[in-house]
This record gives structure tokens, sequence and C-alpha cells, in this order.
């Protein structure tokens, strides 16, 4: 499954950085704070965040996947 190239998966998304604002959010890319209605699904400058990375979840033993319900992210 492939993820669009939106602001929550991107590695520039500060989510909450100016928490309690009416921009709550922060663009490191752009260095400007924006709100939950500018939040892009499709940013041609997006780079997805490694971090967010959720590996395949298997119960098989002889896997390299975690077991059980982990993740890694």
């Amino acid at each position: 499954m492939t993820c669009p190239p939106m602001c929550l998966t991107c590695r520039f998304f500060q989510p909450y950085a100016h928490a309690g604002q009416a921009k709550p959010h922060h663009c490191a890319l752009v260095d400007a704070p924006f709100g939950h209605t500018h939040i892009r699904l499709h940013c041609p400058e997006q780079q997805q965040d490694v971090s967010l990375t959720i590996w395949p979840v298997s119960d098989d033993p002889d896997s390299d996947a975690p077991g059980g319900d982990t993740f890694t992210g």
C-alpha cells in the first residue's frame, strides 16, 4: 500500500508546534505555521518521514517481521 504524499507523513511536518494558535502546525520546509484546513493531501515537496514506516506484522516465528501487535515507527 502506498500513501499519497501528504503533510501527515512528511519529515517537514511538525504537528501542534504552535499549540493553542489558529495555525497550530508547522512546515519546516517553508518555515511557516499552518492550520488544519491547509494540510495538503498531495504535496509535490513532501519527503517521507521514514520514522513513520510501519513494518508488516506476523505471528510466524520464522518471519523477519515483528510478531503480534508490534510495529516500528
